[in-house]
């Protein structure tokens, strides 16, 4: 399987249309990109006060809402507070002038930047003289653009530019920025049923509102949380789509386990297909390339993990046990399909014949591990305080060792398994994950804990999953 850089099946990546990054906000909305730009103090708290609150969300803060914290799925460290603030000058230069303002809103309260991000939003809704933010269901009859859906459609832009890797010298297509900025513009018509009483498949944007204020409609189109309008609402698969979307201006629809698509000459695909890990910045990070997918001289458009063969032969190991420490091997299972790749990972001892089923072995795909990793990773909000915790007595601890590296912890009373990943090798976060999250519901999946990091008071809040 090759995702093969430069010509494709079909000719030479298209590159008409393309606009450069140091100018693409301004190639793609001209004069009123330019008008925002001209408020940095409205234009630069907005997207300040956008980073503290993925911060928030990241961090578990108290004051956000249960289901954020469930659903977050930007563990890349550009995706929120400084890191995104980074992130946004890097990719698009022409923000700049906003450095001053973005980084003064982005060191406020959770509180203060929910009450900052909706004060800026209606003194950009304001400014704006296109209408449509005033009356939402004019969509369409203003001219030029709506200065609020610019605004947000730049937040979405930096959100999706935080888990890319992409060639030098491969720019967006101006068509792909609009489509953002269209989605935008679409998220209110659902905000409008919804007001109407058809909710339809969105969810509770009028919940958000209310809660979170207007950067809900943000949190519900760039992937940051699982509350996307894309017709599949898997991070992953909306991730890909982003990313082919940004590139050629089309919507592609992938298969829920995508790990790899191709489309007019731009291939995006899962990082895991070329570093298997599930670390937090290259579990879900998207690498774009101009080229095509090929197997054998032929070429797909899709790669997905092989579902017939996981439901069939997932593996001898069943359970957390001290035989996943031995899987130090990978193989890469590849099969045709008709109109894809079908793509499997199966861990085994090295030195076993890849055949014998009578060894230890686990087979998972390389999407599914991804989307695991992403609900299983985070942080739980703890409402008692340091020192009420320090003050607590626990009762006796004990630790069963006889499946090392999985510990089997009971504390006062309850069962808790801990798996140590620094006696194992590369592979065995990915092999405990898979395990666990088989045995047990995906939302109360075991911890898997690093011992080698340094303890910090955010490590002690635990992981989003909690322990089993």
């Amino acid at each position: 399987m090759v995702m093969e850089e430069g010509w494709t099946a079909t000719g030479k990546v298209l590159f008409s249309g393309r606009v450069p990054w140091t100018s693409c906000l301004t190639s793609a909305f001209g004069s009123d990109f330019e008008r925002l730009r001209k408020v940095p103090l409205n234009f630069g708290t907005a997207l300040g006060c956008a980073a503290r609150i993925f911060k928030a969300i990241v961090k578990a803060e108290p004051g956000v809402p249960e289901k954020y914290l469930e659903d977050c799925r930007g563990y890349f460290d550009a995706s929120s507070g400084q890191g995104f603030i980074n992130n946004a000058l890097d990719w698009f230069p022409e923000l700049q002038t906003l450095k001053h303002a973005m980084e003064t809103a982005s060191r406020l309260s959770f509180d203060k930047a929910k009450e900052g991000y909706e004060e800026k939003f209606a003194a950009i809704q304001r400014l704006c003289s296109y209408g449509v933010c005033q009356d939402w269901e004019n969509i369409g009859e203003g001219e030029g653009f709506c200065l609020v859906a610019v605004m947000e459609t730049i937040i979405v832009l930096c959100q999706i530019t935080a888990g890319l890797t992409v060639v030098e010298n491969l720019h967006p297509m101006r068509s792909g920025i609009e489509a953002f900025y269209k989605r935008q513009l679409s998220v209110r018509g659902r905000d409008s049923d919804e007001l109407e009483g058809d909710s339809g498949d969105g969810g509770d944007l009028t919940e958000g509102l209310q809660t979170m204020g207007p950067i809900i409609y943000v949190l519900w189109t760039n992937g940051f949380v699982d509350l996307s309008l894309e017709q599949y609402s898997q991070a992953l698969e909306g991730r890909l789509v982003a990313a082919i979307k940004l590139f050629t201006g089309r919507d592609m629809p992938t298969h829920l386990t995508a790990s790899a698509v191709s489309e007019s000459g731009i291939c995006a695909y899962l990082d895991i297909l070329r570093e298997v890990s599930i670390s937090s910045e290259s579990a879900g990070r998207v690498n774009v390339i101009p080229g095509s997918i090929e197997h054998d001289h032929k070429p797909f458009w899709q790669v997905q993990d092989n579902e017939i063969q996981l439901m069939r032969r997932t593996g001898s190991i069943t359970s957390l046990c001290a035989a996943i420490s031995e899987l130090d091997h990978i193989v890469v299972e590849v099969t045709e399909t008709a109109h894809s790749l079908s793509v499997s990972y199966v861990f085994r001892r090295h030195g076993d014949n890849n055949n014998d089923d009578s060894k230890p072995y686990l087979r998972v795909g390389p999407a599914d591990i991804v989307n695991r990793a992403h609900k299983a990773r985070g942080f739980v909000r703890c409402d008692g305080s340091i020192g009420s915790c320090r003050r607590r007595r626990i009762g006796t601890i004990s630790s069963d060792r006889a499946q090392y590296p999985i510990l089997n912890l009971t504390v006062d009373g309850e069962s808790i398994e801990v798996c140590d990943t620094t006696r194992g090798g590369q592979y065995l976060p990915i092999v405990v994950l898979r395990v666990a999250t088989a045995k047990n519901p995906i939302s109360k999946s075991p911890a898997v804990v690093d011992m080698s990091e340094e303890d910090t008071e955010e490590k002690a809040k635990t992981s989003k999953s909690g322990g089993s």
